[in-house]
C-alpha cells in the first residue's frame, strides 16, 4: 500500500512544498510493514564486534528496520558496518537526527525529535528520496511533523524506559494521534514483550524498541517472539479459525454480580466475609467456593442445596439484569459475517449461559457453549479449553480466546490458543497488568477488537 497514505494539502510554494509536491506526485512506495518491529541501536552499551554481533542476531530474527542512535558517539566507527548488515538482510537503515551523516553514507533516511534539526530543514537536505521519521508527543506536533514532510512518526514515550527519561503519554492520546494524522505511527518508550499487548486497538504501525533486544546476550528468540506478538497487534490474524469467548465480564457485563454470590450469602446469613474472599474464589468453581467457605467460616448449611440457590438466583439474574458489553453484538456480528464461529466457554450450566445470551441479544450469534458445570471445571481448567476447542475442530494456534481473568487466560494458554485479553473494570490494576502480560493482545473494549477482528 502507498506509504503516504491521505492526501496532502499545498497552500503556499516554499522549497518544503514543491519537496512534498514531488514526492506525492511521485507516490514512492513503501510496505508499512517495515516500521513493525523497529531496532534502535545500543550504542552506549555496545560497540564494535558486539553491537554488530546483536544486531546481526536481531536483524536475522525479523526485525524490519534498523536505527542508527549514538548520542555520544561512542559507534561511530560501526556506522558503516550497521548499514552493511542492513543491506544483507534487505532493511532500511535509518540515521538519528544526523542529516549530513546519512547523505554521507547514503542510509535510507534520519529520524528527528521535537529537539533536534527541524524536520522541515530535514525534508529540505534530504531530498524527496529519503525516509523521515519525526518523534510526535501531541497531536499538533505530529499533524505539523506531517506537514513538514514526515514519512512516519514515532509517537511515546508509551513506558517507563532504561535509555531515555520522558513523559508518558496516555493511551488515549497515542489513539487521537494515529487517528489524527495519514501516516504510519510507531510506538516508542519502553516497550516490551510484557507489554505491547495493550497496544493492540490503538492504530499503530510497529514499536521501535532498544533493550528489548540489546539487553539480551542472544536476542533471536526474543526478536523473533516480540516480532510474531507486534504482528498480531498491528494485523490482527489472516488465518483466525475461531473464537473462545468467557461469558462473566467478558461477553456479558455480569462478573461483578457472579462475584458477590458467596460473599453476599454470607453476609445475608449473619457471616463476615474476608476482603480477600473474592480473589481467593475467583479460582474455583461455584460448589467448590461453598465448599471453602463452609469449611473455613464453619458454616452451618448445606454445599448442595446452597449451590442449587445461587445457581438459581444467578439464572434469575442472567435472565432479568444481563446485558452483553458494548461492542459484543457488533464483534459477533463480523465474526459471523467472516464465518468465524464462536464457542462461549462458562464454569456455569450451558442452559443458564443460553437463557443469559437470549435476555442479551446474541444467541444466535453464538455457535456452542463449552460449560466445565458437569465435570466441574474451574474457570482456569485448560480442559474446558480443550472441549471448547474440538467444538471448532481447528488447530489451537488460530483460535483466540478472548477473556477478561487471569485464570481464564492460564486455562487457555494450557490449551495452546492465542490469547485475546479484553478490560474489566471489576479486576484490579495488579490484575490488570498480570493479564496484558500473558496475552497476545489486549483490547480496552470490544469496539477495538471488532476493528482488530477486520
Amino acid at each position: 500500500m502507498p506509504f503516504f497514505a491521505g492526501e496532502k494539502r499545498f497552500t503556499g510554494i516554499s522549497l518544503c512544498d514543491m519537496i512534498n509536491k514531488k514526492r506525492q506526485e511521485e507516490m514512492r512506495v513503501l510496505n508499512k510493514d517495515e516500521l513493525l518491529l523497529y531496532a534502535i541501536t545500543d550504542c552506549d552499551n555496545y560497540q564494535g564486534e558486539e553491537l554488530l554481533k546483536r544486531t546481526e542476531l536481531i536483524l536475522q530474527n525479523d526485525a524490519t528496520m534498523l536505527q542508527y542512535r549514538d548520542k555520544h558517539g561512542k559507534a561511530k566507527d560501526d556506522v558503516a558496518a550497521l548499514k552493511a548488515l542492513c543491506v544483507k538482510y534487505g532493511v532500511p537503515f535509518i540515521i538519528n537526527d544526523d542529516v549530513d551523516l546519512a547523505l554521507a553514507i547514503d542510509a535510507d533516511g534520519v529520524h528527528v525529535g521535537q529537539d533536534d534539526t527541524a524536520a522541515v530543514q530535514a525534508r529540505e537536505k534530504l531530498g524527496p528520496d529519503k525516509i523521515l521519521g519525526v518523534t510526535a508527543k501531541t497531536l499538533a506536533q505530529a499533524q505539523k511533523a506531517v506537514a513538514d514532510g514526515a514519512d512516519y512518526l514515532g509517537v511515546g514515550a508509551l513506558f517507563h524506559s532504561m535509555s531515555k527519561d520522558s513523559s508518558l503519554l496516555a493511551r488515549e492520546d497515542l489513539k487521537a494521534i494515529t487517528a489524527g494524522v495519514a501516516i504510519p505511527v510507531v510506538g516508542i518508550g519502553g516497550i516490551s514483550e510484557d507489554n505491547a499487548a495493550i497496544l493492540a486497538g490503538t492504530g499503530i504501525a510497529g514499536v521501535a524498541v532498544i533493550n528489548a533486544l540489546y539487553s539480551y546476550p542472544n536476542p533471536s528468540l526474543v526478536t523473533k517472539r516480540l516480532a510474531r506478538k507486534v504482528g498480531y497487534i498491528v494485523n490482527g490474524d489472516a488465518d483466525l479459525a475461531g473464537v473462545l469467548a468467557d461469558v462473566d465480564g467478558t461477553l456479558t457485563d455480569t462478573l461483578a454480580f457472579y462475584q458477590n454470590l458467596v460473599p453476599n450469602f454470607l453476609k445475608d446469613n449473619g457471616y463476615r466475609p474476608g476482603g480477600d474472599l473474592i480473589q481467593i474464589l475467583s479460582e474455583k468453581t461455584l460448589p467448590e467456593s461453598i465448599g471453602y467457605v463452609k469449611h473455613n467460616y464453619s458454616g452451618a448449611f448445606g454445599v448442595g442445596q446452597v449451590v442449587d440457590d445461587l445457581e438459581a438466583e444467578l439464572e434469575w439474574y442472567y435472565h432479568t439484569e444481563g446485558k452483553a458489553k458494548p461492542g459484543v453484538k457488533a464483534f459477533l456480528a463480523r465474526a459471523q459475517e467472516k464465518q468465524v464461529p464462536v464457542v462461549a466457554t462458562s464454569i456455569h450450566d450451558a442452559e443458564v449461559c443460553r437463557t443469559l445470551f437470549e435476555h442479551a441479544g446474541i444467541l444466535e450469534q453464538i455457535t456452542n457453549i463449552a460449560s466445565g458445570w458437569d465435570k466441574r471445571y474451574p474457570g482456569g481448567d485448560s480442559r474446558l479449553f480443550d472441549m471448547a476447542v474440538a467444538m471448532i475442530g481447528a488447530a489451537p494456534d488460530h483460535i483466540w480466546a478472548f477473556n477478561d481473568g487471569i485464570e481464564g487466560i492460564f486455562g487457555a494458554k494450557g490449551a495452546s490458543v492465542k490469547i485475546a485479553a479484553i478490560y474489566d473494570e471489576n479486576h484490579s490494576e495488579k490484575e490488570w497488568a498480570q493479564i496484558i502480560k500473558n496475552a497476545d493482545v489486549a483490547f480496552m473494549n470490544w469496539q477495538e477488537a471488532c476493528e482488530w477482528l477486520g
